[in-house]
């Protein structure tokens, strides 16, 4: 900045950084290598989501195995990144877009994930299975949650209030019993 002798005077660090919200900001997202395919397929759909409708730069390297996210100048929200964020989260665990869209779209929706490695667990292999799936057919879509199961860990994605009623007839599935 000149004065009027011609003479330049110092910047505030305030003019040289930007305020908290013009700092561009970067998060990354590690990705399963045995997601890279599904991620690869719904790719078109991510961007659509993120980069069209958030204004979020979003970008994979599939040698490292990293989705990193970026503030742009259009959208430099803290929000919308981290909505974003949790939105990518949800899609490589294994949930639907559409079911995960919810995340970018309302405050209360989050994911939950379980492991039930802990648990002791009556039935072993196909009849735990089929008694978790009895329990997303109760706890599902009809009460606002989406459950995703990969090996011992049970990922619930929802409103709190609902992941936390799936949460509570998930223990007395690993022993065995019917949830009334």
């Amino acid at each position: 900045m000149a004065d009027q002798r011609g003479m330049f005077t110092y910047a505030s660090s305030m003019d040289v950084l930007g305020s908290e919200t013009q700092r561009v900001v970067a998060r990354s997202l590690y990705v399963p290598k045995h997601r890279y395919g599904f991620l690869l397929n719904q790719w078109d759909q991510l961007c659509n989501m993120v980069i069209n409708q958030r204004k979020i730069k979003l970008t994979m390297n599939i040698q490292d195995g990293y989705v990193v996210l970026v503030t742009s100048p259009d959208n430099r929200s803290m929000s919308d990144l981290w909505k974003c964020f949790y939105f990518i989260r949800a899609v490589i665990l294994g949930f639907k877009i559409i079911e995960a869209s919810a995340i970018l779209y309302s405050d209360d929706v989050g994911v939950k994930s379980i492991d039930m490695s802990n648990v002791s667990i009556k039935h072993k292999g196909h009849k735990w299975t089929l008694s978790c799936e009895r329990n997303m057919k109760l706890y599902g879509r009809s009460r606002k949650t989406s459950i995703v199961m990969e090996g011992n860990l049970i990922h619930i994605l929802g409103l709190k209030w609902s992941i936390q009623n799936a949460i509570t007839s998930l223990p007395p599935l690993g022993l065995g019993c019917c949830v009334n």
